[in-house]
């Protein structure tokens, strides 16, 4: 984004800071989700090195169109909105820097663990809710096949987590590595369906979630532990 220079200084900045909100809402469909933003609500982030490069770049150009910006020329709420927002996109560009994205797990937290909160966070109350919760289960395998190809060009350039941080992580991955759809915390919204689903929709509903985590999350857990 352009900042012309005959716009109020407020203005400019306001829009600029609406145009950071909304990459980041298609960044992160998982984080637009829990903002109320339901347009992404099929998709998984591009966490591919190609994908992660993409965003650390984009969030560069921004750092620098608000530096573009005077605060003193900006009204009093946006002068610290201001301030926030640059701090938040150096320390963003600095873990970036760093390799933070090549070390996206330990035996706490992870995207996956995160991803089984899906089933009490995703909205499921019309057969498109459904769908694109199915369409999650299909894209966690090639999200996680991201995740591990960052984890192996973390091993290459020798950065990983110590030990001890992951010693029992094989426990937060195994239980989800399920043989029997119906055994996943991801089944969940197939064992009980809300009045606004249709009866005669639920019984291909639960058979399609099925399908989609057998041939899919079960099997980005598997690869975790391989």
């Amino acid at each position: 984004m352009a900042i012309p220079t005959d716009v109020d200084p407020s203005q400019a900045f306001r829009a600029l800071r609406e145009e950071i909100w909304q990459q980041r809402l298609e960044e992160d469909p998982l984080f637009a989700m829990r903002t109320g933003e339901h347009r992404y609500n099929d998709k998984l982030a591009d966490v591919s090195l190609e994908g992660q490069a993409r965003h650390a770049a984009l969030r560069q150009k921004s750092l620098e169109q608000l530096r573009a910006l005077d605060p003193e020329q900006l009204d009093e709420p946006d002068r610290v909105d201001h301030g926030i927002l640059s701090t938040l996109l150096d320390q963003e560009i600095a873990l970036y820097k760093y390799n933070n994205h090549l070390l996206p797990i330990n035996r706490l937290f992870g995207f996956h663990t995160a991803f089984l909160e899906l089933p009490n966070e995703a909205p499921l109350r019309t057969l498109t809710d459904y769908r694109n919760y199915i369409a999650r289960l299909k894209a966690f395998l090639p999200h996680t096949r991201q995740h591990i190809a960052a984890m192996r060009e973390g091993m290459r350039l020798g950065i990983t987590q110590p030990r001890v941080i992951l010693e029992g992580l094989a426990e937060t991955v195994r239980p989800h590595a399920v043989a029997d759809p119906a055994q996943s915390l991801l089944y969940k919204p197939f064992a009980a369906f809300p009045p606004s689903i249709p009866e005669a929709e639920r019984a291909g509903l639960e058979a399609d979630g099925r399908v989609a985590i057998a041939a899919a999350a079960a099997v980005a857990y598997r690869e975790l532990l391989a």
